[in-house]
């Protein structure tokens, strides 16, 4: 083999190994995106591959500048169960490989070639919230263990941990990694009181090491006439909808009526669990009230969503994301959270004045809020002006901590 034969070439770029991608949400993409620029820019030449569980494998290759291979990992169930069978022969050391199906050995050749294993950012996948594939979860860290392949944890969310039949597996599970790295600051407590002793790391959600201004539109940041511009996101919360609703309805009809505006809702989720739906009928109920009011495309990508945001005057988030699209834009933001991520994403961002939790949320409340966050924009984006730039640092630490893992296993390349 020669210098130049390109299977040289190709094995002497690092390959990152990403698993337990979230898929068809707009978020999870945009923290995806993040990741992998901020890993590119400190691996150059790095080759990526991903284990998703996006619902519509068409919708699996998100458009990025560095080439990436999309593995599923929702797969049929004979293929899931070959695969479980052969990674766990292959980790007794007894020839297996065939027993794979198609997928499951081009899995574990992923793995095989891996100089670093890292599980995605995201919801708290570690969990009770989501304890009913949190088990798929683990199979994919431990595949990463059993080679020995150094694993990181990518600065997702994690908690709570109240469930007393998973909690050994989780206890065992998080020492696996060489690396925890969380998000905020209410999960690591979560880890640290699961699994006293273990070291974890705080940094901030990934998509705020993206630079705002590669999404920023020109008129980011500047005024249209007299038109307040508002960009919005909403969660069907379920039973508690009416209440919800009528809050939501209530708050933006009181902004309104202070002078013009214009809301623009988000459709985060797309595919299966699409909720455009929902926010048609949120918006047919608004204009039902006066209030001008539109649904951005189903089929925004997160860069196009974060350039909405960047454009806005006010931000009203229901859902996570937004919130950090926000206060990455440095735009000023109510923040209505349902989980501990955006509570603790408002913490690190000097918001606490604007939260409202979601089991908290009156009409009245959201409309005082609302109308008290326009009369001190200016006051809100000073504060985030000076802490987003310490959070874009901070996301990018979690990118330094895996590349640190790669130049330990390749030190001549280091």
């Amino acid at each position: 083999m020669t210098d130049a034969d390109p299977r040289r070439a190709h094995a002497a770029r690092p390959h990152v190994l990403i698993v337990n991608q979230h898929g068809d949400n707009r978020g999870d993409e945009a923290a995806m995106r993040a990741m992998l620029a901020g890993l590119d820019r400190r691996l150059p030449g790095a080759r990526f591959t991903v284990l998703h569980q996006f619902n519509d494998p068409a919708e699996s290759a998100v458009a990025t500048p560095q080439p990436v291979t999309y593995l599923p990992i929702r797969l049929p169930v004979v293929e899931a169960l070959r695969l479980a069978a052969a990674a766990m022969l292959l980790a007794g050391r007894l020839p297996a490989r065939s027993l794979a199906g198609p997928v499951g050995r081009r899995i574990l050749d992923a793995y095989d070639d891996a100089d670093v294993v890292v599980s995605a950012p995201g919801g708290p996948y570690f969990g009770d919230l989501y304890a009913d594939h949190e088990a798929v979860h683990w199979f994919f860290v431990w595949m990463a263990r059993v080679r020995r392949t150094p694993l990181a944890l990518y600065a997702p969310s994690a908690g709570p941990f109240r469930n007393r039949f998973l909690n050994p597996v989780r206890r065992r599970g998080y020492r696996w990694f060489d690396r925890v790295v969380v998000r905020e600051e209410r999960s690591a407590s979560h880890i640290r009181e699961l699994v006293p002793g273990l070291e974890v790391e705080v940094t901030t959600d990934s998509a705020l090491q993206d630079d705002p201004a590669r999404v920023a539109p020109p008129d980011a940041g500047t005024s249209k006439g007299d038109v307040l511009r508002v960009a919005a996101a909403f969660r069907d919360p379920g039973a508690t909808r009416a209440a919800h609703d009528a809050a939501v309805i209530a708050g933006l009809s009181a902004l309104a009526e202070r002078g013009p505006c214009r809301v623009t809702l988000l459709p985060q989720v797309h595919g299966r669990h699409r909720d455009t739906p929902y926010l048609e009928e949120l918006a047919a109920q608004l204009r039902a009230r006066g209030v001008d009011v539109q649904v951005a495309p189903e089929s925004a990508d997160s860069d196009e969503q974060r350039a909405i945001v960047a454009a806005s005057d006010l931000v009203v988030a229901g859902r996570y994301h937004p919130a950090v699209f926000a206060v990455g834009a440095e735009v000023p933001v109510v923040v209505v959270p349902y989980e501990h991520k955006a509570h603790g994403l408002a913490e690190a961002a000097g918001l606490d004045e604007w939260v409202i939790d979601v089991s908290e949320l009156t009409g009245e409340r959201l409309a005082e809020r609302l109308g008290a966050l326009a009369s001190r924009a200016d006051e809100v984006r000073g504060i985030l002006a000076e802490r987003s730039p310490e959070l874009r640092a901070l996301s990018g630490r979690t990118s330094d901590v895996v590349a640190a893992l790669v130049a330990d296993r390749r030190p001549a390349a280091s």
